[in-house]
């Protein structure tokens, strides 16, 4: 991650998702004045240079990938031409789709919104997913509402892990990767999705909030569309938990 991106503010989201920004910025301040030193590192290690590099390449399409990006995996889908359309087969052809919506659904952070979730999760699979997109922006506007208990405890120790696991030149664990892949597409897809854009302008074919609730989009939206709003919201969960107050002590990793 370069200067820019932890110089970044979050322009353009409601005002009732201040909260969850703000608390955000905080507890990911360790985080950024750690990142250059350890990208330094993992982009001089072989496959995990290749590793960080796919890191970026989803993070610059929104996608914000919480299944376990191993440095075979990465190897995989660095020489692909669209990385979008790898991460699609991977959820979709292969079933892992299933799983996601399955996580989210059980998430405590869910729990009171799970009826309008189920319908959501029905518009995706009757094809209506520009309806499914448009629920899905509300239900995260909900979501990140409630999400402002975080703390910089346990984002400090985590990172502090990594740090000195990079400084070892040790393999890192299965929370290491997420935390690392997850933080660096919230950072990239929350500019892109949430910023506020000039309807007199033209669209993108990137996923916006705003061209959605406000009724200003002419695009046809598809199953990846869908997919990168809830991955965006499944990062968030996953992120949230992090810091959550009430988080026991961090457990120890399975490699």
């Amino acid at each position: 991650m370069d200067n820019n991106d932890s110089e970044t503010s979050f322009s353009g989201i409601l005002e009732g998702l201040t909260a969850f920004y703000a608390s955000l910025k905080k507890v990911t301040a360790e985080i950024d004045a750690a990142m250059p030193k350890i990208v330094s590192t993992l982009e001089a290690v072989g496959k995990m240079a290749i590793w960080f590099r796919v890191v970026g390449k989803l993070a610059e399409k929104q996608i914000v990938f919480t299944d376990d990006l191993t440095a075979d995996l990465a190897c995989e889908w660095e020489d692909k031409e669209d990385i979008s359309i790898a991460v699609e087969d991977y959820y979709y052809t292969l079933g892992h789709i299933r799983q996601l919506i399955d996580r989210i659904g059980k998430d405590r952070a869910i729990e009171s919104y799970y009826m309008f979730y189920s319908e959501i999760v029905e518009c995706s699979k009757r094809q209506h997913y520009q309806l499914a997109c448009i629920g899905m922006f509300a239900l995260l506007d909900g979501v990140l509402s409630d999400l402002t208990d975080m703390v910089s405890t346990n984002y400090n120790k985590r990172i502090n892990k990594i740090k000195e696991t990079v400084r070892k030149n040790e393999e890192l664990t299965v929370l290491d990767r997420k935390l690392l892949c997850v933080y660096k597409g919230i950072r990239a897809a929350s500019n892109s999705m949430f910023c506020g854009v000039d309807f007199k302008g033209s669209e993108t074919k990137l996923l916006n909030r705003n061209w959605l609730q406000h009724g200003r989009t002419h695009r046809t939206y598809n199953r990846m569309d869908f997919l990168k709003a809830l991955l965006f919201l499944d990062g968030i969960l996953f992120f949230a938990e992090q810091g959550n107050t009430t988080k026991i002590q961090i457990e120890e990793d399975e490699t």
